[in-house]
Protein backbone atom coordinates (compact mmCIF):
# COMPACT_ATOMS: atom_id res chain seq x y z
CA UNK A 1 0.00 0.00 0.00
CA UNK A 2 2.75 2.21 0.86
CA UNK A 3 4.14 1.84 -2.55
CA UNK A 4 1.11 2.64 -4.26
CA UNK A 5 0.40 5.72 -2.62
CA UNK A 6 4.13 6.89 -2.81
CA UNK A 7 3.82 5.83 -6.87
CA UNK A 8 0.45 7.50 -7.06
CA UNK A 9 2.18 11.04 -5.35
CA UNK A 10 5.52 10.95 -7.69
CA UNK A 11 3.16 10.53 -10.62
CA UNK A 12 1.13 13.77 -9.88
CA UNK A 13 4.37 15.27 -9.17
CA UNK A 14 5.54 14.07 -12.62
CA UNK A 15 2.53 16.13 -14.34
CA UNK A 16 3.43 18.91 -11.90
CA UNK A 17 7.01 19.12 -13.25
CA UNK A 18 6.42 18.30 -16.65
CA UNK A 19 3.75 21.33 -17.32
CA UNK A 20 6.36 23.41 -15.03
CA UNK A 21 9.14 22.29 -17.71
CA UNK A 22 7.43 23.47 -21.06
CA UNK A 23 9.04 26.25 -22.63
CA UNK A 24 6.63 29.55 -22.76
CA UNK A 25 7.22 29.57 -26.91
CA UNK A 26 6.16 26.24 -27.96
CA UNK A 27 5.50 24.28 -24.95
CA UNK A 28 7.83 21.83 -25.24
CA UNK A 29 10.67 19.94 -23.29
CA UNK A 30 12.98 17.00 -23.75
CA UNK A 31 14.91 14.55 -21.42
CA UNK A 32 18.04 14.60 -20.54
CA UNK A 33 20.23 12.17 -21.20
CA UNK A 34 20.70 10.24 -17.96
CA UNK A 35 23.44 7.81 -16.62
CA UNK A 36 23.14 6.00 -12.76
CA UNK A 37 25.72 4.43 -11.11
CA UNK A 38 25.48 1.85 -8.52
CA UNK A 39 27.63 1.32 -6.20
CA UNK A 40 29.22 -2.09 -4.20
CA UNK A 41 27.79 -3.73 -1.11
CA UNK A 42 27.03 -7.12 -1.54
CA UNK A 43 23.41 -8.22 -0.61
CA UNK A 44 23.26 -4.28 0.69
CA UNK A 45 23.61 -3.45 -3.28
CA UNK A 46 19.82 -5.13 -3.49
CA UNK A 47 18.71 -1.51 -2.99
CA UNK A 48 19.85 -0.61 -6.92
CA UNK A 49 16.70 -2.75 -8.10
CA UNK A 50 14.29 -0.50 -6.10
CA UNK A 51 16.23 3.00 -7.54
CA UNK A 52 15.66 1.85 -10.64
CA UNK A 53 12.04 0.49 -10.25
CA UNK A 54 11.24 3.87 -9.14
CA UNK A 55 12.80 5.69 -11.89
CA UNK A 56 11.35 3.87 -14.39
CA UNK A 57 7.99 3.81 -12.94
CA UNK A 58 8.23 7.63 -13.04
CA UNK A 59 9.39 8.48 -16.17
CA UNK A 60 13.18 9.09 -15.87
CA UNK A 61 14.77 7.79 -18.85
CA UNK A 62 17.92 5.64 -18.05
CA UNK A 63 20.42 6.17 -21.29
CA UNK A 64 23.85 4.78 -19.26
CA UNK A 65 24.23 2.15 -16.66
CA UNK A 66 27.74 1.13 -14.42
CA UNK A 67 28.70 -0.36 -11.02
CA UNK A 68 30.93 -2.05 -9.09
CA UNK A 69 30.66 -5.30 -7.39
CA UNK A 70 26.93 -5.87 -6.97
CA UNK A 71 26.30 -2.63 -8.58
CA UNK A 72 28.02 -4.38 -11.66
CA UNK A 73 25.35 -7.50 -11.42
CA UNK A 74 22.25 -5.22 -11.14
CA UNK A 75 23.48 -2.17 -13.67
CA UNK A 76 24.99 -5.45 -16.32
CA UNK A 77 21.22 -7.25 -15.48
CA UNK A 78 19.80 -3.64 -16.35
CA UNK A 79 21.78 -3.21 -19.58
CA UNK A 80 20.81 -7.01 -20.61
CA UNK A 81 17.38 -6.22 -20.48
CA UNK A 82 16.12 -7.57 -17.22
CA UNK A 83 12.98 -5.54 -15.91
CA UNK A 84 13.42 -4.10 -12.54
CA UNK A 85 10.37 -6.63 -11.62
CA UNK A 86 11.68 -9.71 -13.05
CA UNK A 87 15.46 -8.71 -10.67
CA UNK A 88 13.23 -8.89 -8.33
CA UNK A 89 11.47 -12.00 -9.06
CA UNK A 90 14.88 -13.62 -9.51
CA UNK A 91 15.96 -12.40 -6.24
CA UNK A 92 12.82 -13.39 -4.44
CA UNK A 93 12.98 -17.08 -5.90
CA UNK A 94 15.65 -17.71 -3.38
CA UNK A 95 18.60 -18.17 -6.35
CA UNK A 96 20.73 -15.03 -5.21
CA UNK A 97 21.86 -17.06 -1.66
CA UNK A 98 22.96 -20.06 -3.80
CA UNK A 99 24.47 -18.20 -6.28
CA UNK A 100 26.71 -17.20 -3.17
CA UNK A 101 26.49 -20.42 -1.32
CA UNK A 102 29.05 -22.30 -3.47
CA UNK A 103 26.75 -25.09 -3.40
CA UNK A 104 25.94 -26.92 -6.25
CA UNK A 105 22.33 -27.35 -7.62
CA UNK A 106 22.61 -31.50 -8.16
CA UNK A 107 19.50 -30.77 -10.67
CA UNK A 108 21.17 -28.53 -12.80
CA UNK A 109 25.31 -28.60 -12.54
CA UNK A 110 25.99 -32.04 -10.72
CA UNK A 111 27.39 -33.72 -14.02
CA UNK A 112 29.21 -30.64 -15.05
CA UNK A 113 30.35 -30.36 -11.23
CA UNK A 114 31.63 -33.90 -11.48
CA UNK A 115 33.77 -33.49 -14.53
CA UNK A 116 35.43 -30.64 -13.64
CA UNK A 117 36.20 -32.34 -10.24
CA UNK A 118 35.54 -28.84 -8.02
CA UNK A 119 34.78 -28.88 -4.42
CA UNK A 120 31.97 -26.84 -3.62
CA UNK A 121 32.42 -26.86 0.46
CA UNK A 122 32.50 -23.73 2.15
CA UNK A 123 35.84 -24.23 3.71
CA UNK A 124 38.00 -26.68 2.54
CA UNK A 125 41.24 -28.13 4.74
CA UNK A 126 43.46 -31.17 3.31
CA UNK A 127 46.44 -32.80 4.90
CA UNK A 128 48.71 -34.35 2.61
CA UNK A 129 50.02 -37.71 4.37
CA UNK A 130 52.35 -38.23 1.17
CA UNK A 131 54.04 -35.51 1.62
CA UNK A 132 57.87 -36.18 2.73
CA UNK A 133 57.11 -34.22 6.26
CA UNK A 134 54.09 -36.84 6.04
CA UNK A 135 51.34 -33.83 6.76
CA UNK A 136 50.76 -30.43 5.12
CA UNK A 137 47.99 -28.24 6.16
CA UNK A 138 46.94 -26.85 2.94
CA UNK A 139 44.85 -23.46 3.00
CA UNK A 140 42.14 -23.03 0.25
CA UNK A 141 42.28 -20.26 -2.35
CA UNK A 142 39.21 -18.74 -2.05
CA UNK A 143 36.39 -19.95 0.64
CA UNK A 144 33.41 -20.30 -1.24
CA UNK A 145 33.52 -22.28 -4.95
CA UNK A 146 33.01 -19.58 -7.46
CA UNK A 147 31.34 -22.60 -9.45
CA UNK A 148 27.67 -21.85 -9.08
CA UNK A 149 28.21 -18.20 -9.59
CA UNK A 150 29.84 -18.59 -12.49
CA UNK A 151 27.47 -20.74 -14.39
CA UNK A 152 24.66 -18.60 -13.29
CA UNK A 153 26.36 -15.42 -14.64
CA UNK A 154 26.39 -17.23 -17.59
CA UNK A 155 23.18 -18.30 -17.78
CA UNK A 156 21.94 -14.58 -17.13
CA UNK A 157 24.54 -12.85 -19.56
CA UNK A 158 25.40 -15.19 -22.52
CA UNK A 159 22.65 -14.08 -25.07
CA UNK A 160 23.08 -10.18 -24.11
CA UNK A 161 27.47 -11.25 -24.53
CA UNK A 162 25.84 -12.63 -28.12
CA UNK A 163 23.57 -10.07 -29.28
CA UNK A 164 26.09 -7.58 -29.26
CA UNK A 165 28.96 -8.97 -30.24
CA UNK A 166 30.99 -8.29 -26.83
CA UNK A 167 30.63 -4.82 -27.65
CA UNK A 168 28.86 -3.32 -23.88
CA UNK A 169 28.01 -0.44 -25.94
CA UNK A 170 25.88 -2.12 -28.09
CA UNK A 171 23.55 -3.56 -25.17
CA UNK A 172 19.79 -2.23 -25.05
CA UNK A 173 21.57 0.07 -22.21
CA UNK A 174 25.11 0.91 -22.50
CA UNK A 175 27.04 -0.49 -19.65
CA UNK A 176 30.92 -0.63 -18.05
CA UNK A 177 32.08 -2.21 -14.51
CA UNK A 178 35.30 -1.94 -12.85
CA UNK A 179 37.25 -4.63 -11.25
CA UNK A 180 40.67 -3.96 -9.39
CA UNK A 181 43.95 -5.03 -10.87
CA UNK A 182 46.26 -6.40 -7.89
CA UNK A 183 49.17 -6.93 -10.15
CA UNK A 184 49.32 -3.36 -11.52
CA UNK A 185 47.60 -2.17 -8.14
CA UNK A 186 44.81 -0.17 -9.68
CA UNK A 187 41.07 0.00 -11.40
CA UNK A 188 40.65 -1.93 -14.49
CA UNK A 189 37.29 0.00 -16.63
CA UNK A 190 35.66 -3.42 -18.67
CA UNK A 191 33.84 -2.15 -21.55
CA UNK A 192 33.89 -4.89 -24.07
CA UNK A 193 34.34 -8.97 -23.94
CA UNK A 194 31.85 -11.68 -22.06
CA UNK A 195 29.43 -9.72 -19.90
CA UNK A 196 29.78 -12.36 -17.36
CA UNK A 197 33.38 -12.52 -17.17
CA UNK A 198 33.47 -8.47 -16.79
CA UNK A 199 30.49 -9.23 -14.06
CA UNK A 200 32.33 -11.53 -12.01
CA UNK A 201 35.78 -9.80 -12.55
CA UNK A 202 33.95 -6.35 -10.43
CA UNK A 203 32.71 -8.98 -7.45
CA UNK A 204 35.52 -10.84 -7.04
CA UNK A 205 35.94 -10.48 -3.19
CA UNK A 206 39.43 -10.76 -1.67
CA UNK A 207 39.73 -14.05 -0.04
CA UNK A 208 35.57 -14.84 -0.66
CA UNK A 209 35.83 -15.39 -4.70
CA UNK A 210 38.30 -16.83 -7.08
CA UNK A 211 39.67 -13.99 -9.25
CA UNK A 212 39.74 -13.58 -12.95
CA UNK A 213 42.92 -13.47 -15.10
CA UNK A 214 43.04 -11.92 -17.78
CA UNK A 215 45.82 -10.67 -19.93
CA UNK A 216 48.34 -10.06 -17.29
CA UNK A 217 45.82 -8.33 -14.92
CA UNK A 218 44.28 -10.73 -11.57
CA UNK A 219 40.85 -9.06 -11.41
CA UNK A 220 39.74 -8.55 -7.97
CA UNK A 221 36.40 -6.81 -6.95
CA UNK A 222 36.18 -3.72 -8.08
CA UNK A 223 35.52 -2.10 -4.75
CA UNK A 224 39.01 -2.26 -3.82
CA UNK A 225 40.24 0.58 -5.84
CA UNK A 226 36.83 2.46 -6.85
CA UNK A 227 33.22 1.11 -5.23
CA UNK A 228 31.31 3.93 -6.79
CA UNK A 229 32.23 4.33 -10.34
CA UNK A 230 30.63 7.76 -11.34
CA UNK A 231 34.06 9.27 -12.70
CA UNK A 232 34.71 6.32 -15.94
CA UNK A 233 30.42 6.64 -16.23
CA UNK A 234 31.09 10.49 -16.93
CA UNK A 235 34.22 10.10 -18.83
CA UNK A 236 33.26 7.50 -20.99
CA UNK A 237 29.24 8.00 -21.58
CA UNK A 238 29.03 12.53 -20.61
CA UNK A 239 25.51 11.83 -19.76
CA UNK A 240 23.54 15.07 -18.66
CA UNK A 241 22.56 13.93 -14.98
CA UNK A 242 23.98 11.33 -13.08
CA UNK A 243 22.23 9.66 -10.64
CA UNK A 244 23.80 7.97 -7.94
CA UNK A 245 22.81 5.50 -5.55
CA UNK A 246 24.89 4.54 -3.01
CA UNK A 247 23.77 1.59 -0.07
CA UNK A 248 26.95 1.68 1.73
CA UNK A 249 28.87 4.02 4.69
CA UNK A 250 31.44 6.41 3.30
CA UNK A 251 34.87 4.95 3.85
CA UNK A 252 34.42 3.30 7.11
CA UNK A 253 36.88 1.15 8.77
CA UNK A 254 36.00 -2.70 9.95
CA UNK A 255 34.88 -2.91 13.44
CA UNK A 256 34.76 -5.60 15.94
CA UNK A 257 31.32 -6.22 14.96
CA UNK A 258 32.22 -7.31 11.41
CA UNK A 259 32.17 -10.75 10.13
CA UNK A 260 35.40 -11.92 8.47
CA UNK A 261 34.34 -11.05 4.53
CA UNK A 262 33.04 -7.88 5.58
CA UNK A 263 36.45 -7.32 7.78
CA UNK A 264 38.89 -8.88 4.77
CA UNK A 265 37.04 -6.78 2.68
CA UNK A 266 37.15 -3.28 4.23
CA UNK A 267 40.50 -3.38 4.85
CA UNK A 268 41.18 -4.25 0.95
CA UNK A 269 39.48 -1.34 0.25
CA UNK A 270 40.69 2.18 -0.61
CA UNK A 271 38.86 5.36 -0.29
CA UNK A 272 36.42 6.28 -3.29
CA UNK A 273 35.31 9.29 -3.68
CA UNK A 274 31.39 9.32 -3.76
CA UNK A 275 30.37 13.24 -4.51
CA UNK A 276 29.24 13.98 -7.31
CA UNK A 277 28.86 16.91 -9.56
CA UNK A 278 26.40 18.81 -7.21
CA UNK A 279 24.65 20.64 -10.38
CA UNK A 280 24.34 18.11 -12.17
CA UNK A 281 23.30 14.88 -10.10
CA UNK A 282 20.97 13.24 -7.60
CA UNK A 283 22.42 10.96 -5.17
CA UNK A 284 20.36 8.37 -3.00
CA UNK A 285 21.95 6.92 -0.74
CA UNK A 286 21.21 4.73 2.32
CA UNK A 287 23.69 2.96 4.48
CA UNK A 288 21.86 -0.60 4.81
CA UNK A 289 22.70 -2.30 7.60
CA UNK A 290 23.24 -6.29 7.00
CA UNK A 291 26.24 -8.09 6.35
CA UNK A 292 27.85 -8.23 2.60
CA UNK A 293 26.40 -11.96 2.29
CA UNK A 294 23.27 -11.66 4.20
CA UNK A 295 20.59 -12.05 1.69
CA UNK A 296 17.78 -13.09 3.76
CA UNK A 297 16.27 -9.02 4.31
CA UNK A 298 16.00 -9.20 0.43
CA UNK A 299 12.65 -7.66 -0.19
CA UNK A 300 13.44 -4.71 2.47
CA UNK A 301 16.52 -3.65 0.94
CA UNK A 302 15.02 -3.17 -2.25
CA UNK A 303 11.89 -1.43 -0.64
CA UNK A 304 14.16 0.81 0.75
CA UNK A 305 15.80 2.10 -2.19
CA UNK A 306 12.24 2.05 -3.86
CA UNK A 307 11.07 4.45 -1.17
CA UNK A 308 14.28 6.55 -1.23
CA UNK A 309 14.23 7.22 -5.09
CA UNK A 310 10.52 8.08 -4.68
CA UNK A 311 11.53 10.72 -2.05
CA UNK A 312 14.01 12.16 -4.09
CA UNK A 313 11.63 12.44 -7.54
CA UNK A 314 10.75 16.12 -7.31
CA UNK A 315 14.88 16.75 -7.65
CA UNK A 316 15.07 13.94 -10.23
CA UNK A 317 12.20 15.33 -12.50
CA UNK A 318 13.48 18.80 -12.96
CA UNK A 319 16.68 17.83 -13.49
CA UNK A 320 16.06 15.61 -16.11
CA UNK A 321 14.16 17.22 -18.17
CA UNK A 322 15.77 20.43 -20.33
CA UNK A 323 13.81 23.20 -22.22
CA UNK A 324 14.17 23.43 -25.84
Amino acid sequence: MLRKTLSFISVLLLAATVAGAQNPDDGTARPRSVGVVMSGGGAKGLYHIGVLEALEENGVPIDYVAGTSMGSIIAAMYAAGYSPAEMRAIVNSGVVKEWVSGRIDPNKYMAYYRQVGSNPAFLSLRIDVESPSGKRLRVPRNLISSTQIDMALTELFAPATAAADGDFDRLMVPFLCVASDLNHRGPVVLREGDLSEAVRSSMSIPLVFKPMVKDSMLLYDGGIYDNFPWKPLDEDFRPDLIVGSICTERNTPPSEESNIMDQAFMLAMHDTDYTLPEERSVTIRRAVGVNMLDFDQAEAIMNAGYEDTVAAMPQLLELSLIHI
